[in-house]
């Protein structure tokens, strides 16, 4: 031993540990002491070495290896997995602290992959995983007819009366149609983007007015349709969040409805998310209650228990039936019903995109855990040499 003091760890503690320590825990072991060794001798050898024995016998004691002579003074118990996990973690903390250029390393080659991962999730999550912000939102569907190339299309306000007097496959079901008024008043008069929708629109959704009330059936005729549910961002924005207006008419230029309801600010009308205003359709007895005026979509709200094909191929079969009975209104041999999950409908456009780009950042995520698997491979050679 030179003044300085042994430039090697203890020879005798390593021997040791190599005659007691079980093969498989052995090369971990003597590889993170002699780490531990080389990065604190420098700060004193004797220091060091006195260390390097507190460990090795620590080792030892912890993985029972001399258990007949420590039995008596240090009893096993068995940990919980809390306190297993959390012994492990404590373990890797001072592994990871004693190597503090691997572990930037490691950092480093993770960190870009799991910002993107995270990034991508973030977005896709309400895109994809939740884009239909709705109670039970699996159970909407949209029903079309189908059209000549066998896709679907908008139906007539009397094909959806029909369907939604004798399916049995739905609960709730509504029609809607666009609407673009203008509203006049203090303010400049503004051009507004709506929908005309049927009395059950909001309650199969699922949603209900924060102040005021629903359309009602008696609201959804030619002669009493003449009310409205303003969006919430059109409330707080034209109206100044009065919670008067309730009770109030509106100035649309040749119409003055009143205001029944106002919609919560939680409220996301993804099959128009443009719409500000609603009106009640009133379509009982006019003229475009018909078969061949194409210009409604319906939205329906399936039975618990219902699986969509079953209420396809119940809606189908109706619509078939009509087209029996009003051979010139429909589309002949290729008349029926197409029905479609409304979030595939919703995320029809945007899926294909998310997907490939979820898989991308899944592949960088495995080349870069690859990589840090590579410099632990590096490390655990530069030990044995």
């Amino acid at each position: 031993m030179s003044a300085a003091g042994p430039r090697v760890p203890p020879r005798l503690a390593t021997r040791m540990l190599e005659t007691l320590l079980p093969e498989e825990s052995r090369e971990a072991v003597i590889g993170d002491l002699t780490e531990s060794w080389e990065q604190s001798v420098d700060r004193g050898p004797m220091r060091a070495a006195l260390r390097f024995w507190r460990e090795a016998c620590v080792a030892l004691l912890s993985l029972q290896i001399l258990p007949n002579a420590v039995s008596a003074y240090v009893p096993y118990t068995r940990e919980s997995p809390v306190q297993a996990f959390l012994s492990d973690l404590r373990h890797a903390v001072r592994v990871l602290a004693r190597a503090r250029g691997f572990t930037l390393l490691c950092g480093a080659t993770l960190a870009p992959a799991i910002g993107a991962a995270t990034a991508i999730v973030s977005v896709a999550n309400p895109l994809l995983l939740n884009a239909i912000p709705y109670p039970d939102a699996d159970r909407l569907v949209m029903v079309n007819e189908r059209a000549a190339d066998g896709g679907g299309t908008n139906l007539g306000y009397a094909t959806y009366a029909d369907l939604r007097r004798d399916a049995r496959s739905l609960s709730h079901s509504a029609a809607y149609g666009t609407w673009e008024p203008t509203v006049f008043g203090e303010h400049d008069a503004e051009r507004l983007r709506g929908l005309r929708v049927t009395s059950d629109f909001f309650r199969t959704l699922g949603v209900r007015p924060m102040l005021g009330r629903d359309f009602v059936a008696e609201d959804d005729t030619p002669d009493t349709y003449n009310v409205v549910i303003l969006g919430h961002g059109l409330w707080t924005r034209r109206f100044g969040a009065d919670p008067g207006i309730i009770g109030r008419t509106i100035d649309l230029g040749g119409a003055k409805p009143v205001v029944v309801g106002v919609l919560p600010a939680s409220f996301e009308n993804v099959l128009d998310p443009t719409s500000q205003l609603y009106r009640a359709l009133g379509y009982a007895t006019q003229e475009w209650a018909c078969r061949g005026c194409r210009h409604l979509r319906m939205v329906g709200r399936m039975r618990d228990g219902v699986t969509r094909e079953a209420s396809a191929r119940e809606l189908d079969a109706l619509m078939q039936r009509m087209a029996e009975a009003f051979p010139a209104e429909y589309r002949g041999p290729v008349a029926g019903a197409v029905v479609e999950r409304l979030k595939d409908r919703v995320t029809r456009d945007t899926r294909a995109i998310f997907v490939a780009t979820l898989g991308a950042v899944a592949l960088l995520l495995l080349i870069a855990m690859a990589n840090v698997v590579n410099l632990q491979l590096a490390r655990a050679a530069r030990r044995v040499e």
